[in-house]
């Protein structure tokens, strides 16, 4: 995968996950447990850096998945967003 993996848009969006992760008194550890998503790719997704990931499928996956569990709003990531962090 590309090492240009990482923009402001993509930090931004990761601080989102990272707000209602807090919010809802969870720990990286408790949603890796909840969720069966490794924890270097939460901490991946939190931080807006996709290198982590072996292939853009794994990260779409992923952060979808981690996105429904903390029931975040389709409205705050849109799809362009999504498109643009996980572009490869």
């Amino acid at each position: 995968m590309s090492d240009n993996l990482k923009s402001a848009n993509s930090a931004k969006t990761g601080i989102i996950f990272s707000d209602a992760r807090l919010d809802q008194k969870l720990t990286i550890d408790e949603v890796s447990d909840k969720t069966l998503i490794n924890t270097k790719f939460i901490k991946a997704i939190e931080s807006g850096d996709y290198t982590d990931f072996p292939s853009e499928g794994f990260a779409r996956a992923y952060f979808i998945k981690y996105q429904n569990f903390l029931n975040i709003q389709r409205v705050l990531i849109s799809r362009e967003q999504e498109l643009n962090l996980l572009k490869i």
